[in-house]
């Protein structure tokens, strides 16, 4: 439920932001009533699920962009990042490869970030808060 609720209310507020070949969800504190539970991967990519699905939905289309959510956690310095494919993103090559995953981790392993989880269609990470801009604009360079 609040999955359903957050993802709603990113929707309902415009927290999503498109670049050419993904969209970027930064959540903050003030985001997020329930931040705390979104601290944990698995509840950050079912959230980022959620949006690519209800983006698929608003448009119409049988594909859709990418996912790159990430929420900050004060506590600890750092941010969560979660990078989301979908089972029918339009981002995968002739081969059915995961570009995005691709370049999530040379993003991630040009600020010494160490990838927490690798999946067919997910990678999740932590990053620190001072690396977490390069990581951005690494990821919206393509280089």
């Amino acid at each position: 439920m609040a999955i359903m609720n957050q993802g709603k209310s990113l929707l309902a507020r415009k927290k999503i932001i498109r670049y050419q070949y993904f969209h970027l969800v930064e959540i903050d504190k003030d985001d997020l009533r329930d931040s705390r539970y979104f601290l944990f991967p698995q509840a950050l990519t079912r959230l980022g699920l959620f949006l690519i699905e209800a983006r698929k939905r608003e448009k119409s289309r049988n594909t859709s962009l990418p996912v790159l959510i990430s929420v900050k956690n004060g506590e600890k310095a750092e941010y969560i990042v979660a990078g989301i494919i979908g089972p029918d993103s339009e981002y995968r090559d002739t081969d059915n490869r995961n570009d995005f995953g691709v370049q999530f981790e040379s993003a991630a392993e040009k600020i010494g970030a160490h990838i927490e989880y690798h999946g067919f269609e997910t990678h999740c990470m932590k990053i620190e808060d001072k690396s977490y801009g390069h990581f951005i604009e690494s990821m919206i360079g393509g280089n």
